[in-house]
């Protein structure tokens, strides 16, 4: 509203022409302004600007009003392009608040370093101003500047012997691009190369239409480029070019060879099921596993999951806050000893979120967990005295908005055996304070969320045969190939099982993936975003989105043109379905 009023207020003092000086007249005009000051002597004859006149970084600025008023011009403000318009005599000057270009005539002309357009705020009111150089440049005029008088002198020559040459108009942008060929076949790569020129202004905007990779329907395909540089000029180009009947590759043959790792491609749902499945020993690892994910939302402040335990476990948790106000979880570990220090190692941690998708949270919480495992960080060490308390792993802790979710993964070493508790508490309730009165929180059981201690919570998939020679695929996390884990409730004592083995570290070896393979993931049970670590790289699926539905396959890995091993780590990842299939498939 102020930016409004503030133009409403220039254009009503811009409105006002007083003439003092045709830019017609034949005869020389001397003009002398006193810096800081509103004083203009026109020759002899003392005027008063709008505003005094000011000296920025070494240009010398001047009231646009006082400037129209001087020339004989008119002035005039366009609302939709914001353009301050002063015309007459045969010329016409455009200029936009704090632009570094102005019109003349019809042409863009660069400052060129002698300032912009701007609107000052002296103690009065506030006032348009444009440096005076370049645009009495165009009349032909001279300058005298005298900073030890605090004086600027500008001399007009008649008009018919000005002989300054009229400042040099700035050049316009060209987009300009090439392909490499103009006719191509079905699913043959394009190249592209801009070659645009940027008018003397850095290009800030290039704008591509329809520059795909590559086309997979013949006829003709229309590709256009659009530029804007710094100076605000747009220039567009467009190029036609020719796909013939012939194909070299099918969109499926296309992308399973040249999509980014971690990018998707759509597969034939029903299709992969004719996939031949790959056979795999399976080898269960003793790492405690606990799931803290029953209830998934936060109705209320209590705690959320308890077991004693030692060695080395993983906490899973995942949490959306269903309460009015922000909360906070907390893992912590109480040492029952009344004798012995207990010594807790954090190592690897992984926590995503707090997110308003929970899709998000998981995919995050997965690829983070899946870089730590990899870094070579000093890992925390906790002393925990006899009848002590502490926090585990702080990451945690952070402010969870109503109905946003946080997902993690912690792993924690203890020597002995610790009471550890997952507590969900408003942001403003102090856990020192609370924690002797905070009682369990329990719900029926709904078969999707589980709680519950696990014994088995890693797992080594083993394959020794050729994969990769024809199309196949490794059934995973489906409750019948890939059984799930059992354990017990730490809260209540009941059996618990562990549907999608939410939270269970898989480490998958393959001896031999034949040479030009494509491994890819497909989920089967519905959406799925999550993180795979491939020979000891992070792949996302998927880097920009997530896997939608069975239709879809997100690109792992490709082997070379060799035969190689190739070894995958993962977590199934909370907030996404399972189960979830490997596919393996030539790329020739």
């Amino acid at each position: 509203m102020k930016h409004k009023i503030l133009i409403l207020f220039l254009l009503c003092s811009l409105l006002v022409v007083i003439p003092m000086a045709s830019v017609s007249a034949n005869t020389a005009k001397t003009l002398t302004l006193v810096i800081n000051t509103t004083q203009m002597y026109d020759g002899d004859r003392l005027i008063h600007a709008q505003a005094p006149h000011v000296v920025e970084k070494g240009v010398t600025y001047l009231s646009l009003r006082s400037l129209a008023n001087y020339l004989g011009l008119s002035i005039r403000y366009g609302s939709g392009n914001r353009e301050y318009v002063l015309s007459g005599h045969n010329h016409e000057f455009r200029f936009v608040v704090d632009s570094n270009t102005y019109m003349y005539n019809g042409v863009r002309y660069s400052y060129e370093g002698h300032g912009k357009t701007m609107i000052i705020q002296p103690k009065t009111t506030p006032s348009l101003m444009a440096p005076i150089r370049p645009i009495f440049t165009h009349l032909g005029a001279t300058f005298n500047p005298n900073m030890k008088e605090n004086r600027v002198t500008v001399h007009f020559p008649p008009t018919d012997g000005g002989t300054t040459p009229e400042p040099k108009p700035v050049p316009k942008p060209e987009a300009i691009f090439t392909t490499d060929k103009s006719s191509y076949m079905i699913g043959e790569s394009i190249q592209y190369q801009d070659r645009s020129k940027n008018g003397g202004s850095e290009i800030i905007r290039r704008t591509w239409t329809n520059n795909q990779d590559a086309f997979f329907e013949p006829g003709t395909q229309t590709i256009t480029l659009e530029i804007q540089n710094k100076n605000g000029q747009v220039s567009r180009t467009s190029r036609t070019i020719t796909i013939t009947n012939e194909v070299l590759y099918t969109k499926q043959q296309y992308d399973l060879m040249r999509l980014p790792i971690g990018d998707k491609l759509a597969v034939d749902r029903a299709g992969v099921l004719e996939f031949k499945q790959v056979p795999y020993s399976i080898e269960e690892k003793d790492f405690t596993l606990v799931r803290a994910n029953s209830p998934e939302r936060i109705t209320r402040e209590g705690i959320h999951y308890r077991d004693d335990l030692s060695g080395d476990v993983r906490f899973m948790i995942h949490k959306v806050n269903n309460r009015l106000v922000p909360a906070r979880l907390y893992l912590i570990a109480t040492n029952k000893s009344r004798t012995n220090t207990a010594s807790l190692t954090v190592n690897n941690v992984g926590v995503g979120g707090p997110s308003q998708y929970v899709s998000s949270a998981g995919k995050a919480a997965s690829g983070r967990y899946l870089i730590d495992l990899q870094s070579s960080r000093a890992r925390e060490t906790i002393e925990l005295p006899p009848r002590n308390t502490r926090v585990v792993a702080q990451e945690l802790t952070t402010l969870i908005q109503p109905n946003y979710t946080i997902s993690a993964y912690v792993d924690v070493h203890s020597d002995q055996e610790v009471e550890y508790r997952v507590i969900a508490l408003d942001q403003d309730t102090s856990l020192e304070s609370i924690l002797p009165y905070l009682t369990g929180v329990d719900v029926p059981k709904d078969g999707i969320h589980t709680r519950g201690t696990f014994e088995k919570g890693e797992r080594v998939l083993q394959v020794s045969e050729l994969v990769g020679s024809d199309n196949q695929r490794m059934v995973l996390t489906d409750g019948t190939i890939d059984g799930f884990i059992e354990g017990v409730d730490g809260m209540t004592g009941q059996e618990a099982r562990n549907p999608g083995n939410y939270g269970v570290r898989y480490q998958i070896k393959f001896d031999r993936v034949a040479p030009n393979t494509a491994i890819l993931l497909n989920p089967r049970g519905g959406h799925y975003a999550g993180a795979f670590l491939v020979n000891n790289k992070v792949v996302y699926t998927t880097t920009k989105s997530i896997l939608q539905s069975p239709h879809e396959a997100g690109i792992l890995y490709r082997t070379g043109m060799n035969e190689e091993k190739v070894e995958i780590t993962f977590i199934p990842a909370a907030g996404s379905n399972l189960p979830v299939n490997l596919l393996f498939v030539p790329l020739q």
